[in-house]
């Protein structure tokens, strides 16, 4: 039995959009897989298709051609409903804008996303606790996203993330709306869950020195992968040991 099953896996996936009379090709033809517990970049230029790929891998599109599989189930034909489940159960988002909601404490942004697979109440608000602890803000649980910074803003959402136990993390240029203190924390957040916990981790970046928490980039451009470049991610310290301390900006 394979120890380290793919979690992701795209075989010869095209994704096409309709321009009038004509299809605008943004991903040609793509095939890679990502394994459990690895931590892997995916990076590119603008217009690369890096924003397409994210929708493809966590389900909130379909391929023109070609199959995507998630935990190797064939997602490629799924209805909005079944890729819906796919998105509750197996995938953790970290956007760049944070998606709190703002009328709601730290404590219910991470217990509301319980809520829709039927979590029961007092369970829901016990593991949220537990992972506000894990982020390090339980003494925050209280408070609303303007009472937070940018950075706690974002480990909330982490913690969220984690919430329904996915099978990876997609996060979505995690520093991109943080100051450089602020973005070092965060990447020390997410570099830690994936070396004590084994946590799955697709990161999007433009930023190499982001790039470099992975253990591996995928460099796409004009919707191909261009080429893989391994990184310094196994090589950093953990929660157990000296914290990274990169300049972000």
């Amino acid at each position: 039995m394979d120890q380290n099953p793919k979690v992701i896996s795209f075989e010869n996936v095209t994704k096409a959009y309709s321009l009038g009379d004509r299809q605008l090709a943004v991903l040609k033809d793509m095939t890679f897989s990502i394994k459990k517990g690895e931590f892997v970049s995916v990076m590119g230029p603008s217009g690369s298709g890096k924003s397409t790929l994210l929708q493809l891998m966590g389900c909130l599109d379909q391929p023109s051609s070609g199959k995507v599989f998630i935990d190797g189930v064939d997602v490629s034909t799924f209805n909005s409903e079944q890729l819906a489940e796919i998105r509750s159960n197996k995938i953790g988002f970290v956007f760049q804008a944070f998606n709190l909601l703002p009328n709601l404490t730290a404590l219910q942004n991470v217990e509301i996303a319980m809520s829709i697979n039927e979590v029961p109440k007092q369970e829901r608000m016990e593991k949220a606790k537990r992972l506000l602890k894990l982020v390090d803000l339980s003494e925050r649980e209280t408070h609303v996203p303007s009472e937070l910074s940018g950075g706690e803003k974002q480990r909330v959402a982490v913690a969220r993330a984690l919430a329904n136990n996915p099978s990876f993390l997609l996060a979505d240029e995690p520093t991109g709306n943080l100051d450089s203190k602020s973005g070092t924390d965060v990447m020390n957040l997410i570099h830690d869950l994936w070396k004590t916990k084994q946590t799955t981790i697709v990161m999007v970046t433009h930023e190499p020195v982001v790039a470099q928490y992975s253990q591996r980039a995928i460099h796409i451009r004009d919707g191909m992968i261009e080429s893989e470049e391994k990184m310094r991610g196994a090589g950093f310290a953990s929660s157990a040991g000296k914290k990274i301390d990169l300049k972000l900006k």
